[in-house]
């Protein structure tokens, strides 16, 4: 067992050694190394106290229903840090991907050492966000009426992390 074990990290090592880390990964590949690393990613939560019913808000976006993680689910904006980015850069990327909008303040607000992730272990880091004009895609909801198929971990504890540190 032990010998055959070591051929199969060997063939890892070896097929690693070919992956061009400027090129995004994939699904496929990504979920395989997520699965067996500590994977650090940013979760991008902007709030507001609504204008008429004074409610604290969350901006959720629903993902894809074709998404391997989570699919159709609605979560707070994030993304996972790739190889050589620094968190400036994650925010840029993100803000091009899923936010659709320039991210005017970025403030880091707490972590969260997920290791029950689905995808395997998160460091979550969780920043209080600004955008500068509306995504155009995504919806204001109150934080304490969360919609049913919001993300487990971001209604347990990305979202009350940004909420306890949250002062308009």
């Amino acid at each position: 067992m032990s010998d055959q074990y070591d051929r199969v990290k060997q063939t890892a090592v070896t097929a690693l050694a070919g992956i061009n880390t400027a090129q995004p990964f994939g699904t496929v590949l990504f979920e395989a190394i997520a699965r067996v690393s500590v994977t650090v990613c940013i979760e991008a939560v902007c709030l507001r106290r609504n204008p008429v019913t004074s409610a604290i808000e969350v901006w959720l976006i629903e993902r894809a229903q074709d998404d391997t993680a989570y699919p159709g689910q609605m979560h707070c904006p994030g993304t996972v840090m790739r190889p050589g980015e620094s968190v400036g850069h994650m925010f840029e990327r993100l803000a091009q991907t899923e936010i659709v909008s320039r991210l005017d303040k970025q403030v880091f607000v707490g972590f969260d050492n997920n290791t029950a992730e689905v995808r395997g272990h998160f460091l979550h880091l969780i920043y209080l966000v600004q955008f500068d004009g509306l995504p155009k895609r995504g919806g204001w909801y109150p934080v304490k009426d969360l919609p049913l198929n919001t993300v487990e971990h971001h209604r347990t504890t990305v979202i009350p992390a940004a909420v306890k540190a949250f002062k308009e």
